[in-house]
């Protein structure tokens, strides 16, 4: 048997670590949440948001074990690790709000939840500027890849020394506990040290967006493909939240509000810990030509649902807008029958216009099987069948070898 190698060990401990904490957060999260607002909160919803975390430590450590000195597999077990922060923050609030004192270093673990708040965001930027070779694009990076390396550095460090209460309160303010570990005198220059390294990732963040679209638009072969992934992957999640954001705004009188809220909660931290899965995917090169499926299906779905929704909401709210008193029942019936009986004819529309567009080759495919097919009907030539049938399954397939076997004539 293989033995693991101290890489890995180490890589999967973290893992191990940030799937405990995790867990044995969710009854103090609930609780936190009861107090802060009297309702219960479900240990679904403290999965959901603790799972992208988990997701890129896992994703990390797998490559890890496969490519132990490729840099992007550790910069994810670290952002993973920063992860641990979410049931950190749960131990000190039951600590020092909920139930004060029932526990023990309230103050010193909502610290390093906000230590390990600073690095995370920023990580990412790391990871995408290296994507997918593991190397900077070009030496001209070398400067800004050190000046940002040297921002997050500072960044955490200030984090850790700031005088004042520690941030990440209810509603955004802070929380009722000073920072334990804070250097008196720093005041006055609190708030423009937190800045300054902060507009620098951000600034590097941006150029790094921009230099992985210019890549893409030169790229070709595999490393094309591996962009692919993470793009699609990274576009997704700006529209769940876009989604989510939007449906929680409607009116409750179309019955969506509650769905996307659900959505908002379950769709926006799934879809980032979807990133990871793609990056994992795109790095270690595993099945790269499902990106073009994966587009089509996905983009269609989206497009299916938006024009779904959309035609609920008209039936229900503009119609319903024409009609005075309180909702009809009938009304919203109706709506849902059409919705109903639009859904298949809608969904092979969309479903053959993506397909033009975004997996030209399943049309072209079809299309070449569909010409054999005709052809094959006026053809009785049995050689004549074999060249054709060698051609179109060279064309739609493009098989290394090929071999055809035919019953003799008797």
């Amino acid at each position: 048997m293989r033995r693991p190698s101290p890489a890995g060990l180490t890589a999967w401990s973290l893992v191990v670590a940030e799937l405990s904490l995790a867990a044995a957060s969710f009854p103090l999260e609930a609780a936190n949440v009861r107090m802060a607002t009297g309702t219960d909160v479900s240990v679904g919803a403290s999965l959901a948001w603790s799972a992208p975390w988990v997701l890129f430590g896992v994703v990390g450590a797998l490559l890890v074990t496969r490519k132990v000195r490729h840099p992007i597999a550790w910069l994810m077990v670290a952002i993973g690790a920063t992860g641990m922060g979410n049931p950190l923050r749960s131990w000190g609030v039951y600590d020092t709000i909920t139930e004060p004192g029932s526990l023990v270093a309230g103050d010193a673990a909502l610290w390093l939840a906000n230590l390990l708040s600073a690095p995370g965001m920023g990580l990412l930027v790391f990871v995408v500027l290296l994507f997918p070779s593991g190397v900077l694009p070009s030496p001209r990076w070398r400067i800004p890849a050190a000046a940002g390396a040297v921002a997050l550095v500072a960044l955490t460090a200030w984090y850790a020394v700031t005088p004042g209460n520690i941030p990440g309160g209810a509603e955004g303010g802070p929380y009722p506990v000073e920072n334990p570990w804070a250097i008196a005198g720093l005041e006055p220059i609190a708030e423009p040290g937190r800045q300054a390294p902060g507009f620098l990732l951000v600034g590097l963040g941006l150029a790094t967006a921009v230099n992985v679209v210019v890549r893409f638009r030169r790229s070709t072969g595999p490393e094309r493909l591996q962009l692919r992934w993470f793009g699609t992957a990274a576009a997704v999640f700006p529209i769940c939240g876009v989604i989510g954001i939007a449906g929680t705004t409607l009116s409750e009188r179309i019955l969506l509000h509650d769905v996307a809220d659900q959505f908002l909660q379950w769709g926006l931290p799934l879809s980032f810990g979807g990133l990871a899965v793609a990056i994992g995917i795109a790095v270690s090169r595993y099945r790269l030509y499902e990106i073009d499926r994966l587009i089509s299906r996905t983009l269609a779905w989206l497009l299916l649902t938006g024009l779904l929704v959309g035609l609920y909401a008209l039936g229900v709210l503009g119609v319903g807008a024409l009609l005075p008193g309180e909702r009809n029942d009938l009304l919203v019936a109706a709506s849902t029958l059409a919705v109903a009986a639009a859904f298949r004819p809608l969904r092979t529309r969309i479903q053959n216009a993506v397909d033009r567009r975004f997996n030209r080759s399943v049309v072209d495919t079809a299309r070449t099987i569909d010409s054999f097919a005709a052809r094959l009907r006026d053809e009785v030539d049995v050689d004549a069948v074999a060249t054709d049938l060698r051609q179109t399954v060279g064309e739609a397939f493009s098989p290394r070898t090929m071999t055809i076997w035919t019953k003799a004539a008797t």
